[in-house]
């Protein structure tokens, strides 16, 4: 196990915790007996639309009352009978939801104060639709059984695709061609038609974990040199999503040159290697979604890589009047021109980012989102925003000769990225970088028990009162006191004003060490301030 999945698993484990004790002081008795409540949780700070899936447990076989193979029949004969369900809110309406399958498996709950109890559970595979669940917030739901089959999403009144597979709902239009694969997407705030988006580019890599570098033949393998297969996966009322498979034929690896070179430490400005002339197959499957209410276009790329040497980018032409680009770096928005410097020698100028890059003019924007592909490039030609995906090379570079077989990413990989549009008002701007942030956090969520609690079914732990869509939260935790901190930036250079409140409370502004600072919380947010709050355990 690597220090990152050490990292991981602790991560998680907090949250679980965290994630429990507050289901725990939920008043989910308020649902009628014979349900089953789960609770929704955006920890983000945006506003959610959107499907969100949900594993719910319906029943329990414990082992102490009976053997495990006896308890695990029970319970799969349960998931076999495959009972139809609605789901239902707080106030017993029935809301936009399906069970798309049911599980059985063994688990086990680990109390502190006596011994492990094993079981058997039976699990239902849920899919709810929200709108507009708010930053910091939480909702309950429950399913509630019934004897028809549910007609939500199989049986949709609308459908989100329309003939020549194009995606619509009020924000954008997706157009796939069927020539190329290619996206031309129409935003409706601006009217803009942006052209052969989301292409995937390869080429050969011959450089090292620091630096990319091309190999000598400049040999470049598009997604759209072939026509590609194009299939609609989902097609319903709340989310639909078409799925492109390109078939990119790609050198296998480089030739041995590369492999000499690394041996003779041959710096990577002169080397000469290319690509081998015995080519691979490489499929790509790409699935467009696009949800109902929401703004945001989503890709899921997978992909089985059997190549070695070579690079993978995602190509986005803008099409924009700009010499500029904003990206997310660590506590800050930070701009850079699109082009370097005339004494800037390396042919390629990608540079790194957080959650999303920018670029926009005075005509509106394009945000595009990630979930950890940190690397980004602003190429010239109709300044196109290149996201890499993929980088495959041997050796770790700097100094010497020290192989690195396993930065050869062999196997199946996965990149998730998203295009959020905006126009020329700078809060629309600034609130696709919201969104970007937000991308990358899903929402949580965990079935529970009918039971009383301190807390209503539905409402937030946090607020945020800020019209310029400005403060980042980049953090919300307990100090050593139990008081709760909270801490983020602006995303902006202009001063804003902004009001961060916890149970109608303010709290007080503190420095990164946790100490007072003599400034009112109210003072107005200022640009590219770092900011921290901390409301006291018992506000």
């Amino acid at each position: 196990m690597t220090r990152f999945e050490k990292v991981s698993q602790i991560a998680e484990a907090i949250r679980d915790k965290a994630q429990a004790s507050l289901v725990a002081e939920i008043n989910t008795a308020v649902f009628p007996a014979e349900t089953t409540p789960f609770v929704v949780i955006n920890p983000s700070g945006s506003s959610k639309s959107g499907v969100i899936k949900a594993e719910v447990e319906l029943d329990r076989a414990l082992f102490k009352d009976g053997r495990p193979d006896a308890q695990f029949a029970k319970m799969q004969l349960i998931a076999q009978q495959k009972r139809h369900y609605v789901v239902i809110d707080a106030d017993g309406q029935e809301v936009t939801g399906e069970i798309t399958g049911f599980t059985t498996r063994f688990d086990a709950d680990l109390p502190t104060d006596r011994f492990r109890v094993p079981y058997i559970g039976v699990y239902a595979q849920v899919e709810v639709f929200v709108k507009d669940l708010a930053a910091f917030s939480w909702q309950t739901f429950a399913l509630k059984q019934v004897d028809r089959a549910l007609t939500y999403f199989n049986q949709p009144q609308s459908s989100l695709i329309s003939a020549n597979h194009t995606l619509e709902n009020q924000y954008l239009k997706v157009a796939v061609s069927a020539v190329d694969g290619s996206l031309n997407i129409l935003d409706k705030k601006t009217q803009k038609t942006y052209q052969r988006m989301a292409v995937i580019e390869d080429t050969g890599d011959m450089g090292n974990e620091y630096i990319y570098k091309e190999t000598a033949d400049q040999q470049r393998i598009y997604s759209t040199d072939q026509a590609p297969r194009i299939q609609i996966k989902r097609d319903t009322e709340k989310v639909a999503t078409i799925e492109i498979i390109s078939t990119l034929s790609i050198p296998k690896q480089a030739t041995p040159q590369l492999a000499y070179e690394q041996r003779a430490v041959i710096d990577i400005t002169h080397r000469q290697a290319t690509r081998s002339s015995e080519l691979i197959d490489l499929e790509l499957h790409t699935l467009v979604t696009l949800e109902a209410d929401n703004p945001v276009l989503k890709f899921d790329v997978t992909y089985d890589n059997q190549a070695l040497d070579h690079r993978l980018r995602a190509l986005f032409p803008t099409g924009l009047a700009t010499t500029e680009n904003e990206s997310e770096s660590i506590f800050e928005v930070v701009k850079r021109p699109n082009q370097p410097e005339k004494d800037w020698q390396n042919p390629t100028n990608p540079q790194r980012q957080q959650a999303f890059v920018n670029l926009h003019d005075d005509q509106g924007g394009v945000t595009v989102a990630n979930d950890g592909l940190n690397e980004y490039e602003i190429l010239p030609k109709n300044n196109t925003i290149a996201i890499t995906l993929l980088r495959c090379v041997g050796e770790l570079g700097d100094w010497g000769y020290f192989l690195t077989p396993e930065a050869q990413c062999q196997g199946a990989q996965h990149a998730s990225f998203a295009l959020i549009f905006h126009n020329e008002q700078a809060t629309d701007r600034l609130t696709s970088y919201q969104l970007a942030r937000a991308f990358a956090i899903p929402c949580l969520t965990q079935g529970t028990t009918r039971h009383t609690g301190n807390r209503p079914t539905a409402d937030t732990w946090l607020t945020i009162q800020d019209s310029a869509q400005a403060f980042a939260v980049t953090g919300v935790e307990r100090d050593q006191n139990q008081d709760l901190v909270v801490r983020g930036y602006n995303l902006d250079r202009t001063a804003h004003p902004i009001q961060v409140s916890v149970n109608d409370a303010t709290g007080d502004l503190i420095d990164f060490q946790s100490q007072p600072i003599a400034q009112d919380c109210q003072t107005p947010l200022q640009n590219a301030e770092i900011r921290s709050y901390r409301f006291k355990a018992n506000q």
